[in-house]
């Protein structure tokens, strides 16, 4: 039986019965919300009679500050984010495509102004406003043809202090050589 409160997540057994040596998969937890980071902490594991064994939880999971490109279409690109830190800014181009327009996202929601330029996309509030840490759609970009192969690139991203933060522009996006 596995109990989850707010304080700690407790499995056992009322039967009597036990976990055979070796390794695989324990359990899988549903969240309430996507981890940005995540430790085990804690840890106490017991055997078969009660008595403490020694445990590591091993390192804490995180997700890397990152924009990424979500679906594509012959007139449209998803930009979506992962931050673990409230977004005050960001900045990158685009390999493939040209955007003609944005809309949509955490961006609109935040109140930020996003300019399109022939050289870079802009995104910034002028009220002072962050995108709260999380992920999910930045803004939807309105493209003038349809990308074969699409890149974010030279991607700066800053807090809501305006100090930068390091980030990862994710893959590139390829329409498979049997659908052109």
């Amino acid at each position: 039986d596995i109990s989850i409160g707010s304080a700690a997540i407790l499995g056992v057994s009322f039967t009597a019965d036990s976990i055979p040596a070796g390794s695989g998969l324990l359990t899988t937890l549903t969240l309430d919300s996507t981890p940005l980071d995540i430790c085990l902490n804690d840890l106490v594991v017991s055997n078969d009679t009660g008595s403490a064994l020694s445990s590591d939880s091993g390192e804490c999971y995180s997700i890397p500050e990152s924009f990424y490109i979500g679906s594509v279409s012959e007139s449209s690109l998803e930009v979506f984010y992962t931050s673990s830190n409230a977004i005050g800014g960001f900045q990158f181009s685009l390999t493939g495509a040209t955007a003609t327009g944005a809309s949509g996202g955490a961006a609109e929601e935040a109140g930020f102004d996003i300019s399109i330029g022939s050289a870079a996309i802009l995104g910034v509030s002028f009220s002072a406003d962050s995108i709260p840490a999380g992920s999910g759609l930045l803004t939807t970009l309105t493209l003038d043809s349809t990308p074969l192969d699409v890149c974010i690139t030279d991607l700066v991203v800053s807090n809501d202090t305006g100090s930068a933060l390091s980030s990862d522009s994710g893959e590139c996006y390829s329409i498979p050589e049997s659908f052109y």
